[in-house]
C-alpha cells in the first residue's frame, strides 16, 4: 500500500471514496443527504485543494494503483484574537471497507501530521459526526480530544 500526494488522475477514484463517506454519514444522520450535483461540485473542490499550496490531499493506492483511501488537510487562520494564528484542519478522511483495521488510517494520519509539521502548525482540528462511533474512536486513538461541541438547530 502506497500513500502519495494526490494527482489529477486520482480524482475520480477519490470522488468515489467521498461518495462512500457521504453515504455512510447519511445513514447516521439525514443532515448529510446530498443535493443534486453534489458529486460534481465536490470534485471541483477536490481539484482546488490539490492545487493549493496551503492544502494537501493524500491518497492511498493499492497494488493496482486504485485509490482505497484519502485524507485532506489545509492551513486555516484563527480570528486575530487568539494566541495561535494558524491551525491545521483535517476536513475529510475515508478508507474503503476492505482496508479498515489494516493500519492504513494511522499511516495516513502520520503522513498528514508530518505535512502540518512542515507548516509549523501546533494545533490540528477536525470534526466528527456525533453518531459516528467508528470515526470518533479512531480519532481518539490518534490522540485527538473533544474540544468544542458544535450545536445546530434545524427550523
Amino acid at each position: 500500500m502506497e500513500i502519495v500526494k494526490a494527482k489529477v488522475e486520482h480524482a475520480d477514484g477519490i470522488v468515489d471514496l467521498w461518495v462512500g463517506l457521504m453515504d455512510y454519514h447519511w445513514e447516521l444522520n439525514p443532515f448529510h443527504k446530498l443535493r443534486e450535483g453534489a458529486t460534481k461540485n465536490w470534485g471541483k473542490y477536490l481539484e482546488n485543494m490539490m492545487e493549493r499550496e496551503d492544502a494537501i490531499v493524500l491518497v492511498a493506492l493499492d497494488g493496482n494503483e486504485r485509490p482505497v483511501g484519502y485524507i485532506i488537510g489545509n492551513v486555516k487562520e484563527y480570528p486575530p484574537i487568539f494566541w495561535l494564528e494558524n491551525y491545521g484542519f483535517i476536513s475529510d478522511m475515508f478508507i474503503s471497507d476492505e482496508f479498515r483495521g489494516s493500519g492504513l488510517g494511522k499511516r495516513m494520519v502520520e503522513d498528514i501530521l508530518r505535512w502540518f509539521d512542515k507548516h509549523d502548525l501546533e494545533r490540528i482540528e477536525l470534526r466528527v459526526e456525533p453518531l459516528n462511533d467508528l470515526g470518533y474512536g479512531f480519532w481518539k486513538s490518534q490522540g485527538f480530544k473533544t474540544q468544542v461541541h458544535v450545536m445546530a438547530m434545524d427550523r
